[in-house]
């Protein structure tokens, strides 16, 4: 639960750093709550994930993402 309550934090941290560059950071906001899990048959990432698909499975170790 510790681990899941992190990886939705560090998520979101990621999303508000990287999200834009200074000059646009007015013009757009993402934010979202993602769910992970390391699943048998994992299902595809949804599309607004697609971008950081790489990094949320390369830092966190999950294979599925809600």
């Amino acid at each position: 639960m510790h681990r899941s309550l992190a990886v939705v934090i560090s998520v979101l941290l990621l999303t508000i750093t990287a999200a834009a560059p200074a000059s646009q950071a007015a013009e757009k906001v993402w934010s979202g709550l993602v769910m992970a899990e390391n699943a048998r048959e994992p299902q595809s990432i949804p599309p607004e994930l697609i971008r950081i698909e790489g990094l949320l499975k390369k830092f966190f170790g999950y294979n599925e993402f809600r």
